[in-house]
């Protein structure tokens, strides 16, 4: 049963899409469409474009546990497990757009009371029923405007966080690289779309939770880091061989696929990584997320600090998915 579905996506105030875009990855056709901005659709950023797409959905492959609502309507299984898919999908997506643009990007998101948590505006329409190409997304008015440009990026991208840009365009290898990643292995591509959604919830922390985004830049690293964790481990107190192999190999995935470069702003990345993982381990090891919150009067502050790892993780995730 073949559904078309949309999804509402937030980004920000300063950065909006500009044009359509059209992506096609492997058997899904996407579309980004911008939307008309007021004040009905800033809830909760900016509800700036729509994300479409089809899918397939087999009948005979839904959930056990959406069946059982077949007894109210004969396609409601259906039509749920077409939604929980799409969900799916668009999360994924989004979170590989926010890494690639290196931009703030999330699903819109509405409150729907603490047993349902958040859900943003989105529609799962069966082909065979839609009417006005989903215009009508809630108050999303979607604008009918010209094909968007592509921003030609070097790499590697040695620019600081907040980039220099008045709109939101894709990278220039946006769909070399998309490719790259949707060709790799399994394994490899989960990892990364793993790594990605922890880089966009970085982004989307950075300022007002400074110490949590440094947390999520460095769990986006871990996120496809190779370590094993020996079976018959001989821990003793305050010596850990598995804990100094990740932190370890924290440090060689910069060395590996960071290039030594007069553009870095960083003297020495290498100190600098060291210090990071020092940090992330003091929060996370000693319970400081809330002692180190907030701005502070010190050089570089954390939010600055976070906008040299912000550049360093996106080049090395990068340089790791083009080397795959």
């Amino acid at each position: 049963m073949k559904f078309r579905t949309i999804h509402s996506v937030d980004t920000c105030l300063l950065h909006p899409i500009s044009g359509h875009y059209s992506l096609q990855v492997k058997e899904y056709h996407f579309v980004l469409k911008p939307c008309k901005i007021t004040e009905l659709n800033q809830a909760s950023g900016i509800s700036n474009f729509v994300l479409e797409f089809d899918i397939d959905i087999d009948p005979e492959l839904v959930e056990p546990e959406f069946k059982k609502w077949g007894k109210f309507e004969q396609d409601l299984p259906v039509k749920m497990q077409a939604e929980y898919v799409s969900l799916s999908i668009a999360r994924d997506m989004i979170a590989w757009l926010s890494f690639a643009t290196r931009s703030w990007i999330a699903l819109s998101q509405t409150s729907a009371g603490a047993c349902m948590g958040s859900l943003g505006p989105s529609k799962t329409v069966p082909l065979d029923r839609i009417k006005n190409d989903f215009e009508d997304l809630g108050h999303r008015e979607i604008l009918q405007i010209d094909n968007g440009e592509f921003e030609e990026i070097k790499r590697p991208d040695f620019r600081l966080f907040p980039l220099d840009r008045t709109d939101l365009k894709l990278p220039s290898d946006f769909h070399r690289l998309t490719e790259k990643l949707f060709s790799i292995n399994e394994e490899n591509r989960d990892r990364f779309l793993e790594a990605s959604a922890s880089y966009m919830f970085a982004l989307q922390n950075k300022i007002l939770y400074p110490t949590v985004s440094l947390i999520s830049f460095c769990i986006s690293i871990e996120s496809i880091l190779e370590t094993s964790k020996p079976e018959n481990c001989k821990y003793k107190k305050g010596y850990c061989e598995y804990k100094r192999e990740v932190g370890k190999k924290f440090r060689q995935l910069f060395q590996e696929h960071v290039p030594n470069s007069p553009e870095c702003p960083l003297d020495n990345i290498n100190n600098f990584i060291k210090r990071i993982y020092k940090k992330r381990s003091q929060v996370v090891h000693e319970g400081l997320l809330w002692k180190l919150r907030g701005p502070s009067l010190s050089f570089p502050s954390p939010s600055r600090e976070n906008d040299y790892l912000e550049m360093l993780v996106n080049i090395a995730l990068t340089d790791w998915l083009d080397k795959k």
